[in-house]
C-alpha cells in the first residue's frame, strides 16, 4: 500500500492511497498562523486577578488555536494553575463560540503554550473577535503583553484600553495517521475534523463521504488507486 500526503492549498490536505504496495509517507499535524509573532512587552497581567480579553481581525477564515506566553508566579511551590481560552465575537463580551480543553501550567514554567479549539472555528475576516483567558484555579499566572499590534486592543474588568496581550492565532491542519491494512480492508485515521472527500483524479471531481461520523474510513484493498483529502 503507497500513502501520498500532499498539502493543498490553506485548508486542505490531500492524500493518495495505492491500495496494494507497503510505503508510506505521513504528514504531521501543522499550524497555519494567521500572523507573525509579536515582540514581547516589558512586564504582564495577573490573569488569576482580572478578566481580560483580547481583540483581534482575523485573515483567514477559521480559528483553531491560539498561542499565550505565560509564566507561573511563585515557582517552587509544587503547584501547577488550569487555564482554557475563551472565543468571542463582535464584543469583548459577546457570543460564545468555543472553548478550549484546559491545560495545565506546570510549577515553575516561563513560555508560550498552545490552547487547541476542538475544532476550526468559521470566522468572518476582517471583523472583530476576542480570546478570553480563564484561569481555572492553582498557582497565579502572568500573561505577557505584546508591542505595536494593529487592529487590536485589549479589555480588563471590562474597560478597553491600547494594550495588547501576545498572542498568536490561526488554523489547525488535520493531522494524518498510517493506514492500516486488517483481512485485506485499509483503515484511514485522521485528526482535526473535517470532512473526508474521495475522487479518482487530483483533480477532481471530489466526493464528500457525508455519511462519517467518525474521523476513520475503511475500504477493501485493491490494486487500484483513489485519492483522498480532508476539507477543513
Amino acid at each position: 500500500m503507497c500513502v501520498w500526503f500532499l498539502k493543498v492549498g490553506v485548508l486542505l490536505i490531500a492524500f493518495v492511497v495505492a491500495l496494494s504496495l507497503n510505503c508510506v509517507r505521513i504528514q504531521a499535524q501543522t499550524y497555519n498562523s494567521d500572523q507573525q509573532t509579536p515582540s514581547r512587552a516589558e512586564g504582564g497581567l495577573a490573569l488569576d486577578l482580572i478578566s481580560l480579553q483580547q481583540s483581534f481581525v482575523p485573515r483567514l477564515s477559521s480559528v483553531g488555536f491560539v498561542r499565550l506566553d505565560l509564566q507561573d508566579k511563585t515557582p517552587g511551590d509544587g503547584q501547577g494553575a488550569k487555564i482554557a481560552v475563551k472565543l468571542r465575537q463582535d464584543t469583548y463580551d459577546g457570543e460564545l463560540m468555543g472553548t478550549t480543553p484546559s491545560i495545565t501550567v506546570p510549577d515553575g514554567f516561563h513560555g508560550v503554550l498552545t490552547f487547541t479549539f476542538p475544532t476550526n472555528i468559521l470566522v468572518d475576516p476582517g471583523y472583530t473577535y476576542f480570546f478570553e483567558p480563564i484561569w481555572q484555579g492553582g498557582d497565579g499566572v502572568f500573561i505577557a503583553g505584546a508591542n505595536q499590534l494593529t487592529n487590536a486592543f485589549q479589555v480588563i474588568n471590562g474597560r478597553p484600553n491600547s494594550n495588547d496581550v501576545f498572542f498568536v492565532e490561526g488554523i489547525v491542519q488535520s493531522q494524518l495517521h498510517q493506514p492500516k491494512v486488517t483481512n485485506g480492508v485499509v483503515t484511514i485515521n485522521w485528526d482535526g475534523g473535517g470532512v473526508l472527500q474521495i475522487s479518482d483524479n487530483l483533480g477532481g471531481p471530489w466526493k464528500d463521504m457525508r455519511r462519517l461520523t467518525n474521523s476513520f474510513y475503511s475500504i477493501p484493498a485493491t490494486n487500484s488507486m483513489q485519492i483522498f483529502r480532508v476539507r477543513r
